[in-house]
């Protein structure tokens, strides 16, 4: 799809009036940002008034001032206690978090499932400790890559130096600072470190860390978190000169955050939620803040519209998008509780919207416990309290069972998160409440995700528009993938995301359709990707569910896309899976309609480290021809052995290829940019249409009569 065939896409897709509106926006904001000169670093006595401070000594006790709202860490003894619950609650959690306050303080950072050392520079840094050597915030700490001026480098991507510069570390060090409270000095250095990162950065030119809104607004509600853990320790009360400095620069980053709003694309997504939610955080959390509290307010009223317009009707995010819906989830759970913190609470509907986020999420867990990774996965969080895998999102749900008093979202014990977030309060409402069921099997209708389940088996389906208003920034050719868990491993999985700038070629191959567990014609796209646009996807498959069933020994489901219906000749790509709970068995049927002759493949993406092509022993030919219909032609000599270094996990069994199938090298991303080897096993459909390809998956202790 070249440039003037998206436009015109746009032009039928999006409401002329919201384009008309785009237009607007960008010219009054070029001006806006021509005249202003761009934002100010408000006056020290600014702030210091607003406060009701006569003094710099009086700063840091009238910034320890209690705030409205449900957070743990609302004032000093709220704190103390949400850090004494930790320790006698959730003890190893509690380590944990001084562990990672203890890297921070060594500069060892994870970024993208790698530790490094930050770079340091020689450059001064005002205010800080004795001895504070400046970090590099213009280097990529993984690759080494320079990013001055904020101009990026060829083949260098522009998320590595964003992780340390959203300053989810500060955090870390004052979780570390109150959980040491017993240990001054401890404690002092987490505290010192803290105020440092925040300064060393306040002070450092401004280029890739102020290149894009998200990531301004978000550091700023990690530096409100901070700032609220720590009010009244011992670090800010010696230190009121460092407290101003930090409490100036919230200031600036709220007035640049207002002047670069993510709001003049055509469909917004979460990077305008993003910029919306920093101010409101920082508003809750510092109301006494220049503006800020005003500020807070406009945002929560935005925020409000948009978590109606950025979520579906079963709660799922419109991204298209599983890995981001866990960042929406994130997302508008802050945007909540500041608004009850400002007394601005959402209404109703938003509201109930909210919770079922937190349904839709636990709908989502797999045979793992994970999500599938449907969609782009840029391993994006919003709360820095504790770092949690790229699947993650169970940890979710004990705050929602709290918030919202649903015992179905109960289904496990609290989280860090909940007792940061909610306090000692939280968890004593998380534990009077009964232990939810697990659901059976989950359709997500709106979103178009799918999950079966049984004891030893998953498998989540990929039947959803590509998300986003149709423009598909976050979805992939997908349309009918599927991934399979057997006893709680992965064996089929979905190629996630490599990299969005830095790699184009990786990035257009990881969303492409070869890369996924469905079929492909004709070694075609199931939608055209446009060329140039890495964040665009226009929805033309059109993939939908027509039939779901749930029941005691089984579950079902029936879908189909037209993405082929403009190749010749036309094809129609159906797609039935069967989970048999009595048998644990699935078999997933792929119907290739239309006429005249099409080749095509069923591509199946193995994640679990190994596979095999064997012709399969007695014991298993057994069982295996008591457990598949017998009226297929099952190809019992080149049956495919999955499994890992620790041995065989499944067998994968196919009936109506042509040939034996094929192996193919290839790459998935565990999360953004996490790179592992894989394999590709390819069934070879050649023929008159219509065609019928079923593909067998059993557990292999099972297979093998153990």
């Amino acid at each position: 799809m070249d440039r003037l065939a998206y436009i015109g896409y746009l032009a039928r897709t999006v409401p002329p009036h919201r384009l008309a509106q785009v237009a607007a926006l960008r010219l009054w904001r070029g001006a806006w940002r021509t005249l202003e000169g761009g934002p100010q670093l408000p006056a020290e006595e600014e702030v210091l008034r607003a406060f009701g401070a006569r003094s710099l000594a009086q700063l840091p006790r009238r910034v320890a001032a209690p705030v409205p709202g449900p957070w743990g860490f609302a004032s000093p003894p709220a704190v103390a206690s949400t850090a004494r619950t930790l320790r006698t609650e959730l003890p190893q959690e509690a380590e944990r978090a001084v562990a990672r306050a203890e890297a921070a303080l060594e500069r060892r950072s994870v970024v993208f499932g790698r530790e490094v050392v930050l770079p340091g520079c020689d450059r001064f840094v005002p205010l800080a400790s004795a001895g504070w050597r400046a970090i590099d915030w213009e280097v990529d700490p993984v690759s080494g890559a320079r990013f001055d001026g904020g101009s990026t480098p060829p083949g260098a991507d522009i998320k590595y130096p964003w992780v340390p510069g959203r300053l989810d570390e500060v955090v870390h060090l004052a979780c570390g600072a109150v959980l040491t409270a017993g240990q001054p000095s401890r404690s002092r250095a987490f505290a010192d470190a803290a105020l440092d990162r925040i300064l060393d950065l306040a002070f450092a030119p401004r280029g890739v860390q102020w290149s894009c809104a998200m990531e301004v607004a978000l550091r700023a509600a990690n530096v409100a978190i901070a700032v609220r853990l720590l009010a009244g320790h011992a670090a800010l009360e010696a230190r009121p000169e460092a407290l101003l400095a930090v409490l100036r620069s919230l200031v600036f980053h709220l007035r640049w955050v207002e002047g670069h709003l993510e709001d003049t694309v055509a469909v917004p997504n979460n990077h305008l939620v993003s910029d919306l939610v920093g101010p409101a955080v920082v508003g809750a959390l510092l109301p006494r803040l220049p503006g800020a509290a005003a500020g807070a307010r406009r945002a929560l009223r935005q925020l409000e519209r948009e978590l109606l317009a950025q979520t579906l009707p079963d709660g799922l995010s419109f991204e298209g998008s599983v890995p981001y819906h866990r960042l929406a989830v994130e997302l508008f759970l802050l945007a909540d509780l500041a608004a009850q913190g400002l007394a601005a609470p959402f209404g109703r509907e938003a509201r109930e919207r909210l919770a079922q986020m937190f349904v839709a999420t636990r709908e989502l867990g797999d045979g793992r416990g994970l999500a599938p990774q449907i969609g782009d996965n840029d391993s994006g969080q919003a709360l820095a309290f504790r770092p949690r895998g790229p699947q993650e999102q169970a940890w979710l749900l004990p705050i929602g069972a709290a918030l919202f008093e649903r015992k179905e979202l109960h289904l496990e014990g609290p989280s860090a998160e909940l007792v940061w977030l909610l306090g000692a309060a939280g968890l004593r409402r998380l534990e009077r409440m009964p232990l939810g069921r697990r659901p059976r099997d989950s359709a997500l209708r709106h979103g178009g995700v799918y999950v079966l389940r049984s004891e030893r088996l998953s498998c989540a389906i990929a039947c959803g528009s590509n998300g986003t208003g149709g423009t598909g920034t976050h979805g992939h050719n997908d349309k009918l993938a599927v991934e399979i868990c057997v006893d709680g491993r992965q064996v089929i999985g979905d190629p996630g995301t490599g990299s969005y700038t830095g790699d184009p070629a990786l990035r257009n191959r990881l969303r492409g359709t070869a890369a996924h567990s469905t079929v492909i014609v004709e070694g075609e796209e199931q939608q055209p990707l446009p060329s140039g646009r890495l964040f665009a996807l226009p929805d033309s498959a059109h993939a939908r569910c027509l039939r779901f069933t749930s029941e005691r020994s089984r579950a079902t489901f029936l879908g189909e896309h037209r993405g082929y219906e403009r190749l010749t000749p036309a094809v129609i790509h159906q797609r039935e899976v069967v989970l048999d709970r009595l048998l644990e068995r699935i078999l997933i049927r792929d119907e290739l309609q239309g006429s005249g002759k099409s080749r095509a493949e069923a591509r199946y993406l193995v994640t679990c480290g190994a596979a095999r092509v064997r012709p399969i022993g007695e014991r298993e030919r057994a069982f295996v021809e008591r457990t598949l219909p017998r009226e297929l032609p099952w190809d019992l000599e080149n049956v495919v052995e999955l499994g890992s270094h620790l041995g065989p996990l499944a067998l994968l069994i196919g009936a109506g290829a042509a040939g034996a199938p094929r192996f193919e090298e290839a790459t998935y991303a565990r999360g953004y940019g996490e790179l592992a080897h894989a394999l590709h096993v390819c069934f070879r459909l050649e023929g008159v249409l219509p065609s019928v390809f079923t593909a067998a998956v059993l557990p292999f202790a099972a297979a093998a009569g153990r």
